[in-house]
């Protein structure tokens, strides 16, 4: 959330002028480009009322321009939250109705916005912003939650899915490349590294990523354990392993491992669990009354702390 203070900041350099109501009046469209400290390039643009930031990273010696992007897109009512790998493909995305989400996004744009100095009027939409499209980008994040649920519902069923029904939805997700974070093999709901030392495009972050993905401590995608049943594809680790990987990823510092963070627990918001003792029944009679009972680990949902 935008602090008073920025807001303050903003508002009084915006009365003093300090920002020309030709690059950052509301009414205008304009474009704005940087490429921050960490070499993540980002990118805000508003075009007839609908605001969009792009934050992008390429990774080293990738010569044809590809790179990670996350596009944040929303026309005042709707906030639209997009992955793409570096074969330009959409691999994730969401679409955020809630007010008080859109509206945050919105006065976190204009704050960015009016804090840049290299902003500059657009006067049309050239060839490598056709991307900025709300009702395409909306049947694209359709279309793609509508195969997610897809594989979900061929997972879920018989209480999570025989064991080769959800190794046929593995498969797909491995080869289709959704659900793994682009550039990684190891970042995902399923890794695709041949062995174990085999690292991605984004070796610092892989790294970070293999450890993650290895954590002991786990509930698989549609499946269950620790007497819980982990509904959502993906797999959720125990909030210890989390927090490692947050430090490795604060450790390696580098412009993909903070795009990795803040998709990890800033876009997807990822939870986690803790796992505490309780008492279950695990013998029932033919009446339905507990007859055996044990004490057995129990697992808990945490939500993770932004990156």
């Amino acid at each position: 959330m935008v602090s008073l203070c920025s807001f303050l900041l903003w508002f009084v350099l915006l009365s003093a002028g300090a920002f020309s109501t030709s690059s950052s009046s509301p009414s205008r469209d304009v474009i704005s480009y940087e490429k921050l400290s960490d070499g993540e390039m980002e990118m805000l643009v508003r075009h007839k009322g609908v605001s969009a930031k792009e934050t992008s990273m390429r990774p080293r010696g990738q010569k044809n321009g590809a790179s990670l992007k996350l596009r944040q897109v929303s026309d005042g009512r709707l906030l639209l939250q997009l992955i793409y790998g570096l074969d330009g493909a959409l691999k994730d995305c969401e679409q955020l109705h809630d007010a008080a989400t859109v509206s945050q996004f919105t006065r976190a744009f204009n704050v960015a916005l009016a804090s840049k100095a290299n902003v500059t009027t657009l006067t049309h939409l050239s060839r490598d912003l056709r991307w900025l499209n709300m009702h395409k980008l909306r049947m694209a994040c359709h279309r793609n939650q509508r195969l997610l649920a897809k594989v979900a519902r061929r997972t879920s069923r018989d209480d999570g899915g025989s064991h080769k029904r959800r190794h046929r939805a593995d498969n797909f997700l491995q080869r289709s490349g959704m659900l793994v974070a682009p550039g990684t093999k190891w970042c995902g709901h399923s890794d695709t590294a041949d062995t174990a030392m085999s690292l991605g495009a984004f070796g610092a972050t892989d790294r970070c990523c293999r450890g993650h993905d290895l954590c002991p401590t786990n509930v698989p995608g549609l499946g269950q354990k620790f007497n819980f049943f982990n509904y959502r594809p993906f797999t959720l680790s125990h909030c210890s392993c989390d927090a490692r990987f947050r430090a490795c990823l604060k450790m390696a510092n580098t412009g993909t491992a903070n795009l990795v963070g803040k998709l990890f627990f800033n876009v997807v918001q990822t939870k986690c669990f803790i796992l505490k003792p309780e008492v279950v029944c695990v013998k029932r009679s033919w009446w339905g009354k507990c007859i055996k009972t044990e004490r057995r680990k129990q697992a808990h949902m945490r939500d993770n702390p932004p990156y």
